[in-house]
């Protein structure tokens, strides 16, 4: 009789940890992430002023295609490494783009195409991976900007 009691406490106790294994298993796991918001403004007022376009549209008017610009940029980066409590320690300084920097160089090459305005104008970013390791990465911003150089014909 001994026997049996404890061959049905082994069994209870196996399916006690059958079932709270289970009731574990179907836990939800819950993400909550703040809102984020972000706007991007782009002042091409100083090329207006100039009586230059940058259009992300085709130009409608009458036009004389003088050439294609395609520029891009990463940021700069540096690995800083040092010693101490004989061990190695790494950091890594990024640098950024500078955007308006960027888009005054592409308004110089248009003008030296004698264009007066880029259509397709586009801009993208792009983050580069570092890898110094499988499991150690850093990531450095980079952009593309692109378009067709024009000269305006009316």
């Amino acid at each position: 009789m001994r026997r049996n009691e404890e061959k049905n406490m082994k069994i209870k106790v196996v399916a006690m940890l059958c079932l709270v294994i289970f009731l574990l298993s179907c836990a939800t796991v819950r993400l909550v992430g703040e809102r984020e918001q972000k706007m991007f403004v782009l002042d091409l007022t100083e090329y207006s002023e100039k009586d230059f376009l940058f259009t992300t549209e085709s130009y409608s008017g009458k036009y004389m295609t003088m050439g294609f610009i395609n520029y891009s940029e990463k940021a700069d980066y540096e690995s800083l490494r040092e010693w101490a409590d004989n061990e190695f320690y790494t950091d890594y300084r990024v640098g950024e783009i500078d955007i308006d920097a960027a888009i005054g160089k592409v308004y110089e090459e248009a003008i030296k195409l004698n264009g007066d305005g880029v259509m397709n104008f586009d801009i993208s970013y792009s983050d580069t991976t570092i890898f110094i390791t499988e499991l150690k990465y850093f990531k450095v911003p980079g952009c593309k900007i692109s378009g067709i150089v024009i000269k305006r014909l009316d």
